[in-house]
């Protein structure tokens, strides 16, 4: 037993988990009924590691599934790291993916873990970025706020944060406020030894903002920089994405297809996909079956392994293009949903998907793609047109009214140069409408509360508003001798006793609410264990009559 344990040791210091997976899967065979909790789940978790680098997705998921499953286990960075398993071994895009991504933030945050806290929402920060960059923006703000300042880790992190930052803010045409957060990422990496790859890529990014904002003088010295620094890149693959993009600029084709076998010797993926979309794209000589060609070599490569969502949305979005401009409809529509699949903020292919479906009259189709784009973004007269527009043509005048009713208000308000378009249809639905709609809503769908900690510290705030606005008064008792009111005896206990109430209303039969818990140090007011084994502590403290901000 000592030698296995050993080599497990040395393994996870090294990360090596695949070097013991069989070891994993022969100790717990032959030592089972002597182990204890937390070894027995520490040697799963290695295993399902292992499982993990090996490329068995599926045993990997069983293994972290039997350490979620469990009741009441109690170690809770056990809990972390086969939350992030599962996160990991899911597809990046998988909406269950997210989900493990918060579980895992709020085991490590449990379990003292504030880095790998951080790492795990910035993640899903990542997956936000393609729905939503308000949210994704401020999940990297929330993971800052948990690393300290002075660790080495927590700066190279923290620089990584600032060009997350400012790529969001890019994307949201704040310029001026992205070039603030890349020349933050630059002053960090430039403190840092051996981020000479990361340095160049800041660089890179801050040159785009810069152009953006039309600041030559700026935007020559950052170049002159990445010049500088092109012969001390560390990593050859880099050297070579390097080499491709400044090719790419001079657009010399011949040079770039012998930089291909260099790709391929590495066996870089991405190089190879980016090369043969650019080919695709760009190169002159092509004819529409060496284009068509050059998208398959691509689509063939981004289908055989895991990529990113930006990757597979630029394919994507390449081969929807290509098809446009052949006349191939049908194909253009399929690619352009599949780019909204992994970027469903993408303007091109939303803007093309729609005026392919009303090119080719497909109405039923186009109300389902505005319909959802609706619960995406919300309403706005040019969307609410179209939704109509659509539903009309279905000869569905009920429906179609009163949207189109609120297209021309909004249209109105918004001072659109086509509002008698807007004016024609809606005049149009409400002369054929025989049963119009009063309110114009989009039914909502209450999913199961979902536990997570983001979630529980939303409903305290929750809480603190109800008190403030509808319960404020009954912490008072009107004494009639003396003709005012008085602070209640017990006020922190008719606070707990709401607060229980209310959260236990909230998730139902998802906690368990215990009341001055005794710890031996003290007691606490109230300790909550919710169901997917997330326990939090709550003390509360008043402030009121008697009860100042500094008893507090």
């Amino acid at each position: 037993m000592k030698l296995f344990k050993i080599k497990f040791y040395i393994a996870t210091r090294q990360r090596s988990y695949k070097s013991v997976e069989e070891d994993a899967k022969l100790f717990l065979q032959k030592y089972n009924r002597e182990l204890d909790e937390n070894l027995y789940d520490g040697v799963i978790l290695l295993r399902a590691n292992g499982a993990a680098q090996k490329g068995k997705k599926e045993l990997a998921y069983k293994l972290y599934k039997i350490l979620l499953d469990r009741e009441n286990i109690t170690n809770a960075s056990i809990y972390a790291w086969a939350s992030r398993g599962i996160a990991i071994t899911l597809n990046s895009k998988d909406p269950e993916s997210y989900k493990y991504h918060e579980i895992a933030a709020d085991a490590f945050l449990q379990s003292g873990q504030r880095i790998e806290a951080s790492k795990s929402i910035y993640a899903m920060a990542d997956f936000k970025e393609g729905s939503n960059l308000e949210i994704a923006f401020n999940l990297i703000e929330e993971a800052d706020s948990l690393l300290s300042s002075s660790s080495l880790n927590s700066q190279v992190m923290r620089a990584a944060s600032h060009c997350k930052k400012a790529r969001i803010l890019s994307k949201l045409k704040s310029h001026q406020s992205a070039s603030s957060e890349i020349m933050k990422a630059i002053e960090l990496y430039d403190s840092l030894i051996g981020c000479e790859d990361e340095l160049f890529s800041s660089l890179s990014l801050a040159s785009e903002i810069y152009q953006s904002l039309n600041d030559l003088k700026e935007l020559e010295v950052l170049e002159s920089r990445k010049e500088e620094l092109k012969p001390f890149l560390r990593d050859k693959v880099y050297q070579l994405e390097v080499r491709f993009v400044d090719l790419a600029k001079s657009g010399d084709t011949q040079l770039l297809t012998s930089l291909l076998k260099e790709f391929e010797e590495q066996e870089n993926k991405n190089l190879q996909i980016i090369f043969h979309v650019f080919n695709a794209i760009n190169n002159p000589s092509f004819s529409d079956e060496d284009q068509l060609e050059a998208i398959d070599r691509a689509i063939s490569i981004i289908e055989s392994d895991k990529f990113s969502n930006e990757l597979w949305s630029m394919v994507c979005l390449s081969a929807a293009s290509i098809y446009l401009k052949q006349c191939l409809d049908n194909k253009a529509i399929k690619w352009y949903q599949e780019t909204l699949k992994y970027d469903s903020l993408n303007f091109i292919a939303i803007q093309n998907l729609a005026a392919l479906f009303q090119k080719n009259q497909m109405w039923i189709e186009l109300s389902c793609f505005f319909k959802k784009q609706r619960e995406q973004f919300g309403d706005n007269a040019v969307l609410l047109f179209w939704y109509g527009k659509a539903l009309l043509k279905l000869g569905d005048a009920n429906k179609a009214a009163p949207i189109l009713a609120k297209s021309f208000i909004l249209a109105q308000e918004c001072e659109l140069d086509n509002i008698k378009y807007i004016e024609e249809a809606r005049n149009e639905a409400l002369a054929s409408a025989t049963e119009l709609e009063h309110e114009l809503t989009t039914p909502l769908i209450t999913p199961r509360t979902r536990v997570s900690r983001r979630n529980f510290e939303t409903q305290l705030d929750a809480f603190t508003q109800f008190l403030q606005s509808d319960k404020r008064m009954t912490f008072w008792n009107f004494d009639r001798d003396k003709r005012k009111h008085k602070w209640i005896s017990q006020p922190e206990q008719h606070a707990q006793n709401l607060l229980h109430t209310y959260i236990k209303a909230y998730f139902e039969d998802q906690v368990d609410v215990f009341e001055e818990v005794n710890t031996g140090a003290g007691r606490i007011d109230i300790f909550l264990k919710f169901s997917n084994n997330l326990s939090t502590i709550v003390e509360l403290k008043m402030c009121g009559f008697g009860y100042s901000m500094n008893y507090a």
